[in-house]
């Protein structure tokens, strides 16, 4: 007997939830006792032991460069991508570039290993399915799942989080988009016919503990800047100082000083921390605008908004929301952390359960970047516009830009830069061939030729 799951895979943490006996999505606690399981892979570089996953990772002795976080912000990236070469500048760990894609080149049981985000992952992964297992009757196996990606995830981000479902020994039953599992948590589709919109700031929080960071440090006389490990310690507090100031006017920050008996401290309040990060959070705000557009709606069309991400914690967020829509518009009842994995399990449930009275889901995602064929002029013919519903398809009857000619070459592109595939095929009647194209967010062979 199997059960399926959903699996939130974050940035920052990771979570698993399954359907009780009573419909209800419920999140499994991990080896800790806690719902959320820090995204974090650590490789200890001697003895043959086994990669730590979550709290484990984070607290083990291992050397800092063999602590792996933040997998998923280059997982199906290419190693120039302006946003990895940015973040490399923060991580600690080594990035190199192998044939145009970034691995973590590290020593793990003594021996060199270059691993791909993907084995990252699916070490997180892993571990999500022995939480799930830990749940269960003995009898059922955990086997499949459905599990969550940013509604911007491209083609290959897709399907590289696939791939390392795949070798955590997991069959995805569907990706969904984030923001469609937190929608259908919340139980949307039981509300009639409503705009709903959803404000999901998850990882990005991760942005927010650098700024204060950088502000303890002005304030921390002799703070060893260039010691990874103590960097590491004063970015924790910072994350904490930050969870605290959601619930307390002041936090404070101490980072131990292990070459004397004082340390570093600085109390911060809610309304510094408004001030240090409001720029940001302002920031967030032309984002919901240019959603607004691109969805042809105004402010005054939204009925519900929806609140995910552990840094819709920060009281600010909450604050310039509700003043934007309407205080009684703004939902957030749920826990931020744990919603996407609710909505995921309920897909589940709802995609492998064959009985007439199981949860019926029907929903349609969307494709996030345009897809379309290079053409004369290095221009790109869209053949399916972002935004479109999928699954989809769509085929194109193309014919040569020059008499006589035998074969036409293919390009396919994601959104003008981001190439799925590259082929020719051989002309028919003349100078004529068709091609189709077809999306599913999931597969990675979606284009047909004829």
């Amino acid at each position: 007997m199997e059960s399926a799951i959903g699996i939130d895979l974050g940035t920052t943490f990771s979570c698993v939830a399954t359907i009780k006996p009573n419909g209800k999505p419920t999140v499994i606690a991990n080896f800790d006792g806690h719902n959320v399981t820090p995204s974090v892979v650590a490789y200890p570089t001697s003895k043959t032991l086994e990669p730590l996953v979550g709290k484990s990772a984070v607290k083990s002795s291992v050397p800092l460069e063999n602590i792996i976080y933040d997998s998923k912000r280059f997982i199906g990236r290419q190693y120039n991508d302006e946003s990895v070469q940015e973040d490399m500048k923060s991580w600690p760990f080594e990035i190199i570039n192998d044939k145009g894609k970034p691995l973590v080149k590290l020593t793990h049981n003594n021996e060199e290993k270059k691993l791909a985000a993907e084995e990252i992952s699916a070490e997180v992964l892993k571990m999500m399915k022995k939480v799930a297992k830990k749940s269960l009757p003995n009898e059922q196996k955990v086997t499949r799942a459905v599990i969550t990606v940013p509604a911007h995830f491209d083609q290959r981000q897709r399907h590289s989080t696939m791939e390392a479902a795949k070798l955590a020994g997991i069959e995805v039953i569907r990706l969904v988009n984030e923001p469609t599992a937190v929608a259908i948590a919340y139980g949307v589709h039981n509300q009639g016919k409503k705009n709903v919109f959803i404000y999901d700031l998850g990882g990005g929080g991760q942005d927010f503990d650098r700024i204060i960071a950088d502000y303890a440090l002005e304030n921390f006389k002799n703070f060893p800047r260039n010691n990874p490990k103590m960097m590491r310690r004063l970015i924790e507090e910072c994350t904490e100082a930050k969870i605290t100031l959601s619930c307390h006017g002041t936090a404070t920050i101490f980072v131990d000083n292990p070459a004397s008996d004082d340390g570093w401290k600085l109390i911060l309040s809610r309304d510094k921390l408004n001030q240090l990060i409001g720029k940001k959070l302002y920031g967030t705000l032309s984002i919901v605008d240019k959603t607004l557009r691109t969805a042809k709606m105004k402010k005054t069309n939204i009925d519900i908004v929806i609140l995910a991400g552990g840094s819709t914690r920060i009281l600010m967020v909450q604050d310039l929301l509700e003043k934007k829509f309407g205080k009684d518009k703004v939902w957030n009842k749920h826990n931020p952390d744990e919603v996407v994995a609710k909505g995921a399990a309920l897909v589940a449930k709802s995609l492998t359960n064959s009985s007439s009275d199981s949860l019926q889901l029907y929903f349609n995602d969307i494709v996030p970047l345009s897809i379309g064929q290079k053409i004369y002029g290095n221009k790109m013919l869209v053949a399916i516009p972002r935004g479109t519903k999928y699954p989809c398809k769509f085929e194109q009857n193309t014919i040569t830009s020059e008499d006589n000619q035998s074969f036409i070459p293919f390009t396919i592109y994601e959104d003008k830069n981001g190439i799925l595939n590259v082929t020719s095929i051989e002309t028919a009647n003349g100078n004529r061939a068709s091609i189709q194209i077809q999306y599913d967010g999931c597969s990675h062979k979606d284009v047909i030729f004829q």
